[in-house]
């Protein structure tokens, strides 16, 4: 039994946690241009379509503050900082999309899942790399772009991310993977848009 699956009854019973929305100031002039839209109403547009695309129950991960979420029934129910690989080139850039959250390490000793492979390698969830820990308490956003392109998180919460993805892939008939939203640091809701239109969950791969 992995990691994931020990810790996801205590998942279940967690306390919702009540995350700050910050609101922009009302402009009256109309010939100004409006202000840039925060990290949280970006989430909240993608919530949004995900929702109305019929995809409730997905992790999100944006990369304009380098934060993990678990948004259930359409809410956001658990966040954590994470290490993400950003500006060091093509090939070390955490890839920004839609994915599925698939199982492909059966009897691996540590708990991880696989979210996009290319001709670079396999992206994934996994804990945070030793040597990186002070990272994730860092409040400069740059701080946390240190990885290859996978995303690093906190052993203590990454069972819930992952028991999260594992029980809702379960829970489907088709035995589809759970989504997993990565957002650009510029994000385009019409972009967005295009890529929920062509996204196909793929299967989770159960062990």
């Amino acid at each position: 039994m992995n990691l994931a699956r020990r810790h996801f009854n205590g998942f279940v019973g967690a306390t919702l946690f009540t995350l700050a929305t910050n609101v922009l100031a009302q402009n009256t002039v109309t010939t100004e241009k409006a202000p840039p839209q925060t990290a949280r109403q970006n989430e909240e547009h993608v919530i949004t379509q995900m929702v109305n695309a019929g995809y409730p129950d997905f992790l999100l991960l944006n990369k304009q503050n380098s934060k993990l979420y678990i948004i259930q029934k359409g809410a956001f129910f658990l966040e954590a900082p994470v290490v993400i690989g950003v500006g060091k080139g093509k090939k070390y850039e955490t890839p920004t999309g839609i994915f599925s959250l698939r199982n492909i390490f059966q009897g691996a000793s540590e708990p991880k899942m696989v979210f996009h492979i290319d001709n670079s390698g396999a992206y994934l969830l996994h804990e945070i790399v030793k040597g990186r820990e002070q990272a994730l308490r860092n409040s400069n956003i740059e701080a946390r772009q240190l990885s290859a392109g996978c995303v690093n998180i906190d052993p203590s919460v990454l069972p819930y991310f992952l028991g999260f993805a594992r029980q809702k892939s379960l829970e489907n008939p088709n035995g589809l993977a759970t989504p997993f939203v990565v957002m650009d640091k510029r994000h385009d809701t019409a972009k967005f848009a295009q890529s929920l239109t062509s996204f196909i969950p793929q299967y989770y791969n159960p062990d």
